[in-house]
């Protein structure tokens, strides 16, 4: 396991994505750099709306309500003990002017671990990568 106590973020522009059949259209994501340590968001249009999503999420990891795929790093977003992370998202960009929204997905009552020891284990177990009290962990 490793331990980082402190984190940095960067921004970066993106092009618009969507699927093969495009029913799904991508216009921002935030995403864990495994080889640079960097939580990356990715913003397209330079869209203030968006760019509040993406920071939101950036905001969620920071407190520990949000997690990353260890494996990839760069995969959708896990949440580990929240799954209204992407509907708070929502409502940020929404109050920044934006007209689109990504699919929320059930809802559990958010419940952080009691102690560093514990967010360790679920970081393992779950194998995503988390910070709790400003330090982030890449499980092993």
């Amino acid at each position: 396991m490793i331990i980082l106590f402190y984190q940095w973020y960067d921004v970066q522009p993106m092009d618009v994505e969507s699927t093969s059949k495009g029913e799904f259209v991508t216009y921002g994501k935030t995403e864990y750099d495994i080889k640079t340590g960097m939580v990356v968001m990715y913003i397209a249009n330079n869209d203030l709306g968006y760019g509040a999503h993406e920071f939101k999420h950036a905001y969620q990891f920071e407190i520990g309500e949000l997690g990353f795929d260890a494996e990839t790093g760069n995969g959708s977003l896990r949440s580990p003990y929240s799954i209204f992370t992407e509907r708070e998202a929502n409502r940020r960009a929404l109050l920044f002017g934006s007209k689109t929204t990504s699919e929320e997905r059930g809802a559990l009552k958010k419940v952080l671990p009691p102690s560093l020891e514990r967010a360790k284990k679920y970081a393992n177990d779950k194998n995503i990568i988390l910070r709790y009290d400003g330090i982030t962990i890449l499980p092993k």
